[in-house]
């Protein structure tokens, strides 16, 4: 198979997220739930999705207003026909907050609350990006997370010193997107009380950096709905929580895949031995950002 031109390899390692996240959306119908609002939690977010506003903004530019010409992505012909307008009809303003352990922001940016980015051009759409590190159902209350309604002009220290109070609020997403996540790899007490407090109202869609590694992910997922346990012995959920865990859809090729071969080549087979593993490194899947998606949503009535 001939490899793809340079530039193309480098427009779908740039975009692969937007258009990811405009694909789901077409998937499941998402409309926002506040009015000309449409809200996006990146899961397990790192330096990739951003350290600063105007970084993140970047990352997902094809979202803000890039990405008319579906045609620009290869691939595009899986797109059955639907368009950027459409996927965003009613869309007045994006708010993205990237939230994990491992969140990590320039010394001039604020975690826990919104930034506006600042790059007003008429072409895009008005963006607030904020930040939080932990883990999601540690911060989340009342359905959502909460952040103060406007961007700090100063650091939290000289707004507490000033003795001014920040008005906080619940923010619930429309979706929440969880990149090459790699729930399989991690303790799953970390990933299951966030996966059930978020499919309460939101669907998360998770990718992989191959569908042997996504398929990690799903066999996590089904213990997790199948049986009310995570994959980890002796942590159990309620019958109510086993209930919301549902997929939306299992693990598929994703259209809008990065093209790029990630530098660090494993999977989980080579990682734990798996029946599938046999020791030769040709049989290890080429590994790109966002290969393959699955959705979990909850059980709809």
């Amino acid at each position: 198979m001939t490899a793809p031109p340079e530039d193309v390899v480098a427009f779908t390692r740039a975009h692969s997220r937007s258009y990811t996240a405009l694909a789901a959306m077409h998937r499941l119908g998402l409309r926002p739930r506040c009015p000309g609002v449409l809200r996006l939690l990146c899961l397990g977010a790192d330096r990739r999705e951003g350290t600063s506003p105007e970084a993140t903004a970047a990352v997902f530019g094809a979202l803000r207003g890039d990405a008319r010409l579906l045609g620009a992505f290869p691939g595009c012909e899986r797109t059955q026909g639907w368009t950027y307008d459409e996927v965003m009809r009613g869309v007045e303003r994006i708010e993205i907050a990237l939230v994990g352990p491992n969140v990590t922001l320039d010394a001039r940016v604020a975690p826990d609350v919104f930034h506006d980015v600042r790059d007003d051009d008429g072409r895009r759409f008005p963006t607030r990006v904020a930040y939080a590190r932990g883990l999601y159902h540690e911060l989340e209350r009342d359905g959502g997370v909460s952040f103060p309604r406007t961007e700090l002009s100063t650091t939290v220290k000289e707004e507490e010193e000033e003795g001014t109070t920040r008005e906080s609020r619940v923010w619930v997403p429309d979706l929440a997107l969880a990149y090459n996540a790699g729930v399989w790899g991690y303790a799953q007490a970390e990933w299951a009380p966030t996966f059930f407090a978020l499919t309460r109202d939101a669907p998360v869609v998770c990718t992989g950096y191959s569908a042997r590694e996504l398929e990690g992910d799903e066999e996590c997922l089904e213990a997790m709905r199948d049986e009310g346990t995570t994959c980890d012995e002796g942590v159990e959920e309620t019958e109510t929580e086993k209930r919301i865990l549902e997929f939306a859809w299992g693990c598929d090729p994703n259209p809008f895949a990065s093209l790029e071969p990630r530098a660090l080549q494993f999977s989980r087979d080579a990682y734990d031995g798996g029946e599938n593993n046999s020791g030769d490194e040709r049989d290890v899947p080429v590994m790109r950002e966002n290969d393959a998606w699955l959705c979990v949503a909850r059980e709809r009535a």
